[in-house]
């Protein structure tokens, strides 16, 4: 028996679900009782068309979830994502912030990587060019129009 929001559920079955990668997840089903406590539970226990509520959950998922939390709060955990918000994050800043990039465009492997692969490429040529510019600020610029190569 579990409780949400004061409304009763019930365990009603397990059962087996296969994702759109063909990976199989077993799925807990709870379903709330057809008799609440109040008229208002039993208002909250059903769907608009009337039917009762259920609640899915994965155990696996969420024994997974559990040893995640558990690596990131140990001292350890915490440690390596203190280092990985200072290497990592700072680049997904920039392509949110100055890029607008919040998703990718496309589906597949393939064809997202290509995407990513575009933006760091951008990314990169950006910050060759600033570079260059503040190379080039100190130097004087060659006013001989006949010269194709600068030499140094």
């Amino acid at each position: 028996m579990q409780i949400s929001n004061g409304v009763v559920y019930s365990f009603k079955n397990y059962s087996r679900r296969t994702d759109k990668y063909g990976f199989e997840r077993d799925i807990k089903i709870y379903e709330a009782d057809p008799v609440q406590a109040s008229e208002e539970l039993d208002q909250l226990a059903r769907t608009e068309k009337g039917n009762l509520k259920q609640i899915q959950y994965n155990p696996t998922w969420n024994y997974f979830k559990n040893l995640v939390k558990e690596k990131l709060t140990s001292k350890e955990g915490a440690r390596i994502y203190v280092k990985r918000k200072v290497d990592v994050e700072p680049v997904f800043g920039r392509m949110k912030g100055v890029f607008g990039v919040r998703r990718v465009h496309v589906r597949g492997q393939k064809v997202v990587e290509t995407e990513i692969g575009f933006l760091l490429m951008s990314m990169n040529l950006t910050k060759l060019a600033k570079k260059i510019v503040q190379d080039n600020r100190g130097k004087k610029k060659n006013t001989d129009s006949s010269a194709e190569f600068h030499q140094k």
